[in-house]
């Protein structure tokens, strides 16, 4: 698909919603410190694909592909989340995983490591389950048709489908560039991708065979699933400005955040010239996510507000100890 994201919201129009308030994250979660899910999910899949593909490992090729018959005749379920670890080729995989690396890592973040990994893995299993059911309908035509309840679906397509909308959802206006060129709000792009794979979906099962080979209806059934969970709130997370206030006690001065300056050495319970330069630090990079949002931080800034938050803990249990 070629897109890539950047953030350069205006904060400027309508109402005064300020990025901030509709970039939302889990503070605390392991997907703050930079997609351990997302990860490993990139990790899992390349894995299979050298298994498969490079070493030619039977038992996956034969045991994890979805298809109708399998599925739904021998309930053989657990084909709906082992065909998202297969692909074909490696532009196939290459694809897949550029799209998830891209996306994944911001929702992971603004979601959180174990809700992230349940809507990846049920926007496949959901695309999964629209594509067999279309197969079998085909086949059930009979004749030439009678062969699409056998055809082997792989791919991770439908769970990163999911990983899009969710992100467009999440970060509506925030430009993408597709083919690297072209920017585009999230928004837009997301409908206009949905509309065209109805589109392809709708004409795949009107004239099967005439198509492209793709699963149309997985990548359909991933990106409803995703916009029906995120929609029904799917315990939505905290807001980031929110959170930081009471993460670190600061206040909104002026429209930027500042902590309370209130460190002090765990042991002799003063301050350094340490403790005040990471202060120091501290109001910029609270700055930056108030004014371009929390995915506009770097890993080592993620890095470093977790372990403020961290150190914000160990601080408030110095207090509590000393108060008794």
């Amino acid at each position: 698909m070629g897109w890539h994201s950047t953030w350069n919201d205006d904060d400027s129009g309508g109402g005064g919603t300020g990025r901030y308030r509709h970039v939302r994250v889990q503070f605390g979660s392991p997907g703050f410190g930079g997609g351990q899910a997302t990860k490993w999910l990139l990790i899992a899949n390349i894995a299979v694909f050298v298994l498969v593909n490079v070493l030619q490992w039977a038992p996956l090729a034969e045991w994890g592909p979805l298809t109708a018959r399998l599925t739904l005749r021998h309930f053989q379920l657990w084909r709906l989340v082992t065909y998202q670890f297969l692909h074909g080729s490696p532009m196939h995989i290459l694809m897949n995983m550029w799209v998830l690396w891209m996306f994944g890592r911001v929702v992971e973040m603004q979601f959180g490591t174990r809700r992230f990994l349940w809507l990846y893995l049920l926007s496949g299993i959901a695309g999964g389950v629209c594509e067999i059911a279309v197969n079998y309908l085909i086949s059930t035509r009979g004749g030439a048709y009678a062969g699409f309840a056998e055809i082997p679906i792989v791919g991770a397509s439908a769970g990163v489908s999911g990983v899009i909308v969710a992100y467009a959802i999440l970060n509506p206006n925030s430009t993408i560039l597709i083919m690297f060129v072209l920017p585009m709000k999230a928004r837009t792009a997301a409908i206009g991708w949905g509309l065209v794979t109805t589109f392809l979906a709708v004409q795949s099962f009107l004239n099967p065979g005439s198509g492209d080979n793709v699963a149309h209806a997985a990548h359909l059934g991933g990106m409803l699933y995703a916009y029906l969970w995120c929609r029904a709130g799917a315990q939505a997370p905290l807001d980031v400005g929110a959170r930081l206030r009471r993460l670190f006690g600061g206040a909104d001065r002026g429209g930027q955040y500042r902590s309370e300056g209130t460190w002090r050495h765990p042991v002799t319970g003063t301050r350094t010239p340490e403790d005040d330069a990471d202060e120091r630090r501290l109001d910029e990079v609270l700055r930056k996510v108030h004014e371009q949002g929390i995915a506009a931080l770097t890993d080592d800034e993620r890095d470093f507000l977790r372990r403020m938050s961290e150190r914000k803990q160990d601080d408030i249990g110095f207090d509590n100890r000393h108060r008794r």
